[in-house]
């Protein structure tokens, strides 16, 4: 009903469709209908739970730089998968999602076939969700890399001279950016890559 398509969409659907055909006309809504139905899909396949939307302010978390998080919410599964191809990412790559919430890009570079994927999330809570979905998911489609899931606050985080590939969705705004920019900097003046 409304209140679980609520929890996916962070709002009332209803109330979105009817303001969206307004603005947008009726194709956009039939697009996104579409991208919510191909994700849950998804979300069935791997037997997962990322689609629930948290606002920041109720994400659990002991770091002063819970003011500064946005909400949690899924990327969007088929988009990614495509543009991992798009870009023939190396896959002997180290990959590392800052803000990795509950997993699904975790699970999805996995599946791409990096060596090594990180996921850096500074909700405990949400962390036992990643690792769950990961479970779950790799019993029923194994992969070969080794994937983590660190709790820790990406400002904190020590990056290692092996993670290359970064990836976040908007996990946090632009003063918690500028910090994690500053350590990407520092660690490629002290290891080149």
């Amino acid at each position: 009903g409304a209140g679980g398509a609520r929890v996916i969409f962070g709002k009332n659907p209803w109330s979105w469709l009817r303001e969206t055909i307004r603005s947008k006309g009726v194709i956009r809504p039939c697009k996104i209908a579409w991208q919510v139905l191909m994700d849950y899909l998804w979300e069935r396949r791997h037997g997962t739970e990322t689609l629930t939307r948290i606002s920041g302010d109720a994400l659990e978390t002991s770091s002063t730089n819970k003011s500064r998080a946005t909400c949690y919410g899924a990327t969007r599964a088929r988009p990614l998968q495509r543009l991992f191809e798009q870009l023939a990412l190396p896959r002997e790559a180290t990959f590392v999602d800052l803000g990795a919430g509950k997993g699904r890009v975790l699970i999805l570079a996995a599946q791409y076939g990096f060596a090594r994927v990180v996921g850096i999330e500074f909700s405990e809570a949400l962390c036992q969700v990643a690792r769950r979905n990961l479970e779950e998911s790799r019993r029923r489609t194994p992969w070969p890399g080794q994937v983590v899931v660190v709790h820790a606050d990406v400002v904190a985080y020590p990056i290692q001279p092996d993670d290359s590939i970064f990836f976040l969705y908007d996990p946090f705004n632009a003063d918690v950016l500028a910090q994690v920019v500053d350590n990407l900097r520092q660690s490629l003046a002290a290891h080149p890559r």
